[in-house]
């Protein structure tokens, strides 16, 4: 089940009002926090998933599948990843 909490920061990011778009939202939270961690190597419970930079990378990308402009989707990633990338376990952190 999706954080509630990061639902409400992705749709205030995002500036949705409602829950018109809640269950698409959490799939993409799913879908965002999954990455995250294949990208840095952190496990499900880690806690630097609650970091700052973790989430706004997550919300991030959230915002490059929920917007659906394949120009900025990897503008967002790229993004997303440079927030990640300290955290990445092959770099010893």
């Amino acid at each position: 089940a999706c954080n509630m909490a990061l639902l409400d920061l992705v749709k205030a990011h995002l500036r949705i009002d409602g829950n018109e778009h809640d269950t698409l939202l959490q799939h993409l939270i799913a879908s965002a926090t999954a990455e995250c961690r294949r990208f840095t190597g952190l496990k499900a419970d880690a806690a630097e998933l609650s970091e700052p930079d973790i989430q706004t990378g997550i919300l991030l990308a959230v915002q490059a599948d929920f917007d659906g402009n394949p120009a900025q989707r990897t503008v967002y990633l790229r993004a997303a990843q440079a927030l990640w990338t300290p955290f990445c376990r092959q770099f010893g952190v």
